[in-house]
């Protein structure tokens, strides 16, 4: 089991001058502060922070701040505690984890993006995650927003409908199941143990066609036999003529490569220049009273000299966005252009022993029959290609028409009964009406809605994923912290909250973090006595705008943070 702990999270905009700094309590975390404060925006950054890109259309207003974000954390490995560093600035992050250098990741701000796949395979790796989801008829490696989906409840959806949390799950074939049966430890899904022996044939078959249809073009002898019968004469002059083209291409490719490379490295070095250049002009600003990076002294204020700052400060921070977008054009190139390289000096590779063997062979009568047995090997391979073919077709039609495997719905089965006792027992602590008489509601694998509404319907939802959590706990799947976004609706009175509350206090995770947020008016003190009554005065309170202030998460003055100055260096280094 992989259990991670968030330490410290850190957001800032230099271009405002503002940040938001807060360091983690290991067990209960409470976030508190006036409605539209900024309570939600915290949840919604630290996951942003690991390049969910869902959350983008929710913190466009922050985004637009141009924020950079830093989470420090603890990933726990059995007994072994690991640093680990994340940090992202736009469509850039940075990645450090124990004692290993940082792994930069540039260009992650589309789901489908060379460097955001590459960042996807990370996350995976660091969290042994290995959900594969079915789409367009094949099983690919499950997004980033699979790893924290059922450990985060956001505000708007998440008290409504579960596994809700993020868009898009919903259009994979049988997500629900293949889901459920992660998380449940249930290592195949529906009829999944046998399928994939079915589709192991099938991809075996479809590589000894693919192999006999490659043989007459990889073959050497069979390349050289085409070469010297009758039938192809002036083919060898062809092929020599093509051979030429393409190695002038990949001349052409290596070449714009090492100018590429040359230029990234270029515009890297660049930008930390500027970086560096741009901090030491926000300390000559003469509004503010600028000192002299030389001398020290204290720089005069006149209309030009405030002028000439602002013109110089708006300069570097364009040239810097623009070298940003440059790096990340550059960067798509690079990996299109070692991609077209490698093939093209594997095919020059094959095509040279074909030319060598041409050029060396002295033709004898027993040569050229060799030879011409070798072109009827190909008449040959396409009978076989043919009953291969027809072999293909047969293990398809078995595919589609494969029943459920009956071991897997009785280890479905026992999960159910074991999530349904706790479930149930957890809506009668927080005295929700029964309404399980109706059968889809005690069947894990067949729920997404219940049938209630209002405070019911929240104190359900509240006992479902405190179930699922619980019932996950022992299964060997990664542990996250467990993130509840406004625990309390507007409507809910005084006394619903002090049982939810109370249940949280009792069968909160006890191997994990959890984070819930309340709202919470200057006219109130609710939360420490919640804190006080529920949690010993234990649980860590984060207040965002001091109860009273609107959009607040980004409040704190930048003046001398360290951390921000340390987030900077990385930054500009990488």
């Amino acid at each position: 089991m992989i259990r991670l702990i968030y330490k410290s999270f850190l957001v800032y905009s230099q271009r405002e001058n503002k940040y938001f700094y807060e360091e983690f309590g290991d067990s209960v975390n409470i976030v508190y502060g006036k409605n539209t404060s900024g309570k939600s925006t915290l949840f919604q950054l630290l996951n942003y922070t690991f390049g969910i890109n869902d959350e983008k259309n929710k913190l466009k207003e922050i985004l637009d701040l141009d924020i950079s974000c830093r989470l420090d954390c603890d990933i726990i490995v059995g007994k072994q505690k690991i640093d680990f560093i994340i940090i992202r600035k736009n469509d850039k992050i940075l990645i450090k984890y124990g004692d290993k250098p940082f792994e930069s990741f540039d260009g992650i701000d589309g789901n489908n993006s060379f460097e955001h796949n590459r960042l996807k395979e990370y996350i995976r790796n660091l969290f042994n995650f290995t959900l594969y989801l079915e789409q367009k008829g094949e099983y690919k490696a499950a997004s980033i927003e699979t790893i924290f989906l059922p450990y985060y409840i956001p505000q708007d959806v998440g008290w409504i409908m579960i596994r809700k949390s993020f868009k898009g799950l919903e259009f994979y074939k049988n997500f629900k199941y293949d889901f459920l049966d992660y998380y449940l430890g249930i290592t195949n899904d529906f009829d999944r143990k046998e399928k994939i022996e079915l589709e192991k044939e099938l991809k075996e078959i479809q590589a000894n066609i693919e192999f006999y249809q490659s043989i007459e073009t990889n073959s050497t002898n069979l390349l050289v036999s085409k070469f010297i019968d009758e039938k192809f004469e002036g083919k060898s002059k062809e092929y020599i003529d093509k051979n030429k083209n393409k190695k002038e291409q990949l001349i052409k490719h290596e070449k714009e490569y090492v100018l590429k490379c040359n230029e990234l490295a270029y515009l890297k070095e660049r930008r930390s220049i500027l970086q560096r250049i741009k901090k030491n002009t926000e300390q000559q600003n003469p509004d503010t009273n600028g000192k002299c990076p030389t001398c020290n002294r204290s720089l005069e204020y006149s209309i030009e000299k405030a002028y000439e700052y602002y013109q110089d400060f708006n300069d570097t921070t364009n040239e810097i966005g623009r070298i940003d977008k440059k790096i990340k054009k550059l960067q798509r190139d690079i990996d299109k252009l070692e991609k077209v390289i490698n093939e093209s000096h594997q095919a020059l590779k094959q095509e040279y022993e074909v030319l060598k063997q041409y050029s060396e062979e002295k033709i004898t009568y027993d040569k050229w029959l060799e030879y011409k047995i070798d072109a009827q090997i190909v008449d040959k391979l396409n009978t076989t290609v043919a009953k291969l073919n027809k072999e293909l077709q047969g293990k398809r039609k078995i595919l589609d028409i494969f029943k459920t495997d009956e071991e897997i719905k009785e280890e479905r089965t026992e999960k159910e009964k074991e999530f349904f006792k706790i479930f149930q027992d957890y809506t009668k602590k927080l005295n929700v009406k029964d309404f399980f008489d109706d059968e889809r509601f005690r069947n894990l694998y067949r729920m997404s809605v219940f049938p209630k509404q209002g405070v019911e319907l929240h104190k359900t939802i509240l006992a479902y994923n405190f179930a699922f959590n619980r019932i996950t706990q022992n299964t060997g799947v990664h542990r996250l912290p467990l993130v509840l976004d406004a625990i309390f609706k507007e409507d809910i009175d005084q006394d619903n909250k002090n049982e939810i509350i109370n249940f949280i206090s009792n069968y909160k995770p006890t191997d994990t973090q959890m984070f819930i947020s309340i709202a919470e008016s200057e006219n109130e003190d609710n939360i420490k006595n919640y804190n006080e009554l529920y949690f010993n005065g234990k649980a860590h309170l984060i207040c965002i705008g001091e109860k009273k202030k609107e959009r607040a998460f980004l409040s704190k003055i930048i003046s001398q943070v360290d951390i921000i100055d340390d987030t900077n260096k990385i930054l500009y280094e990488y």
